[in-house]
């Protein structure tokens, strides 16, 4: 609306002029509710999908990826390199829960907002006591207690694939992973297991309406945090409240589905042309943070990290505590960084042809990789090959200093296919490099990756 819209007479808005200013404050405050409300409802398109796939939220059981995630699964930002174990649990019908992790997985546990509150395996295998709002301290002796301030609590573990040993292993591995009630621990019952295999798996959300039918959903199954009242307050006059009905008149459904379409655009906008003053890794390259939050619940002595928030769970699904550490321990957890822009600061499009030079001997413990993304879906790109990253684990074409050289395009290079991914031509892609068991160098930033060359 425009100020000629905006008419009041003795100083009283006339009718049309109070629907339009109420038309526009009602919309105004749904763009930023679907803002600040990203990763709950990536959280509860991620439940609906897990859910799907065969896992019950009253029941512990755990989906596992038997095969490599592959680019026809919707997976955000996964990794082809890794195998995966997830599952979702209402902590309200479960009651407290126990998760007895064997060494050699490594996850987290996040509530519904994906605040990070507790990492598994970090420090090897360990029992764990997953807690809800509701439940009381008090913990049998041998557990590390994991408090979650929602009954919605997502679990995840991924197991590193090795060259030639297939998926079994992990599958093993995870199998021995005991998720149950702590008032069956006496008699505990063997955990389900769910392979996945090559079934279709999509966690992503609507663009329209239905991202605010998912939001009253995931308001369902929250608290309203002191934080937050400032937001509530904005959603009650558009029918959204925590644990009410959801039944929007004409009036408002059109109003957010139009408000849909801006929040998905205003966040889509914060993920790939964030301006964070801190947006670069290194300050002479493109290379970018995956996220910019500086707490693991998003909340600062001076802020509730809203924008933080949107544009790294836009893309990302899960959290992990130890990406916030002062100083994380060389060679545990992943290192993560994402480019969207080639060197000279473009965008990066899958019609050119891009060189990434790769010296030798990154400083990882285990391997690294680069997997190549479409940033319509923030999926795997789903190309032709069928094969959307490049690891260390792979035959590379090696130069004689031990570095590598990368190739990003719609077609082979001259050297052949071994380097190269292929990109979708005339459509957005981006990159996410990671280091398994980052070393020294990474950490403290001495060691730099190249920017991606358009050639």
């Amino acid at each position: 609306m425009t100020n000629d819209d905006v008419v009041f007479e003795i100083g009283y808005p006339t009718a049309g002029t109070s629907t339009a200013l109420y038309d526009e404050l009602d919309y105004q405050r749904a763009v930023q509710a679907y803002v600040w409300a990203t990763s709950l409802v990536n959280f509860v398109a991620w439940t609906h999908a897990v859910e799907r796939a065969g896992v019950s939220l009253s029941e512990p059981s755990l989906l596992v990826f038997d095969q490599p995630v592959s680019a026809k699964q919707a997976l955000l930002t996964a990794n082809a390199e890794v195998v995966y174990g997830l599952t979702m649990v209402d902590l309200a019908q479960t009651g407290p829960l126990v998760i007895d992790a064997p060494a050699g997985l490594l996850g987290a546990v996040v509530d519904a907002w994906q605040r990070a509150i507790g990492d598994i395996g970090m420090e090897g295998g360990a029992k764990y006591l997953l807690l809800g709002p509701s439940h009381a301290d008090d913990a049998p002796e041998g557990f590390t207690v994991i408090r979650s301030r929602t009954d919605w609590v997502h679990f995840g573990v991924r197991g590193i694939l090795t060259p030639g040993a297939g998926t079994e292993p992990f599958v093993d591995l995870v199998s021995s992973l005991a998720i149950y009630p702590l008032a069956r621990a006496a008699d505990p019952s063997p955990t389900r297991i769910v392979r996945n295999g090559d079934r279709p798996f999509d966690c992503d959300w609507p663009r329209d309406f239905g991202y605010f039918e998912l939001l009253a959903e995931g308001l369902a199954h929250v608290a309203v945090d002191a934080e937050d009242k400032l937001m509530y307050a904005m959603l009650e006059p558009l029918g959204i409240a925590s644990r009410q009905p959801f039944a929007p008149d004409d009036r408002t459904r059109a109003i957010l589905t139009r408000a849909a379409a801006t929040g998905s655009a205003m966040v889509t906008n914060m993920a790939y042309a964030n301006r964070f003053a801190n947006r670069r890794m290194w300050p002479d390259r493109e290379w970018e943070h995956i996220t910019f939050a500086t707490s693991p619940t998003f909340v600062t002595d001076r802020k509730v990290e809203v924008d933080e928030r949107a544009q790294a769970w836009y893309q990302v699904i899960g959290n992990q505590q130890y990406l916030y550490f002062a100083k994380p321990r060389p060679g545990a957890g992943t290192w993560y960084v994402s480019t969207f822009r080639d060197g000279d600061g473009e965008f990066l499009d899958g019609t050119n042809h891009y060189t990434l030079h790769l010296d030798a001997d990154p400083p990882a413990r285990q391997f690294w990789s680069i997997t190549v993304y479409d940033n319509r879906t923030r999926a795997m790109v789903d190309n032709e090959r069928q094969r959307p990253s490049i690891s260390s684990y792979q035959d590379l074409h090696a130069n004689d200093d031990g570095s590598v050289v990368l190739h990003f395009g719609p077609t082979p290079p001259p050297l052949g296919e071994r380097n190269w991914v292929q990109t979708l031509h005339g459509q957005g892609f981006f990159l996410m490099f990671r280091l398994y068991g980052p070393l020294e160098p990474a950490l403290d930033g001495t060691w730099k990756l190249d920017d991606l060359t358009r050639s």
